[in-house]
């Protein structure tokens, strides 16, 4: 089943803010014309936006933030702390709190 996205862009090197991580996806990439992409789901206050993710180590990177701003919503109804600041600095990214 294929589905469309608005997808803001790419997740790129230069430091920006992304808002609270709250979901995670992966196309099949089996059909023709699907490409193998990863996206981001982000929220900051009334907004969500999705993103597309470049590559599977901040994917990792994402996943770990988001396991977090899980279970603060499920044991406290909180956000957490998973509001992020994404770039790649000297070949490695970086997902941390502003």
């Amino acid at each position: 089943m294929e589905t469309t996205l608005e997808v803001e862009g790419v997740i790129g090197r230069e430091a920006k803010f992304y808002g609270y991580i709250v979901g995670l996806e992966m196309e099949r990439g089996d059909s023709p014309g699907i490409r193998r992409r990863m996206f981001a789901r982000f929220e900051y206050g009334p907004l969500s936006s999705v993103w597309e993710v470049p590559d599977s180590d901040l994917f990792g990177l994402l996943a770990h933030h988001m396991v977090g701003n899980a279970t603060m919503r499920h044991e406290h109804a909180d956000y957490g702390y998973s509001k992020l600041w994404i770039e790649k600095k000297d070949g490695r990214w970086i997902a941390d709190l502003p």
